[in-house]
């Protein structure tokens, strides 16, 4: 997936952001909502809210294996605005929960 180089930079800069959404997204890449959909929907199969989602879990992934071993600091320094909700996510994308990749790092 090649996707321009200012939305992942837009990406990476607010993904401790848990406002972070589409309309904001669009709005950065200067286009419309629909137009972002359809741009991020052909190159990667997902919706623009599972490709934050998605690169939130990435994110989180990267800390964990760095190191960073407190769940809910995770979850709040990835942007989720819970870390229930962020288990959730984790579990359903990873097939396990945070706390057992953490055991396997």
């Amino acid at each position: 997936m090649i996707f321009p180089p200012e939305l992942n930079a837009y990406l990476e800069e607010h993904i401790t952001n848990d406002a972070l959404n589409v309309e904001m997204l669009a709005t950065e890449m200067g286009m419309s909502t629909s137009s972002l959909y359809r741009k991020v929907k052909g190159l990667s199969g997902l919706s623009p809210v599972e490709f934050i989602k998605i690169a939130r879990l990435k994110q989180a992934v990267l800390l964990m294996k760095n190191g960073e071993n407190r769940i809910n600091e995770i979850a709040f320094r990835t942007g989720f605005s819970s870390p229930a909700y962020f288990s959730t996510c984790f579990q359903k994308q990873y097939g396990k929960t945070p706390t057992e990749f953490m055991k396997e790092c």
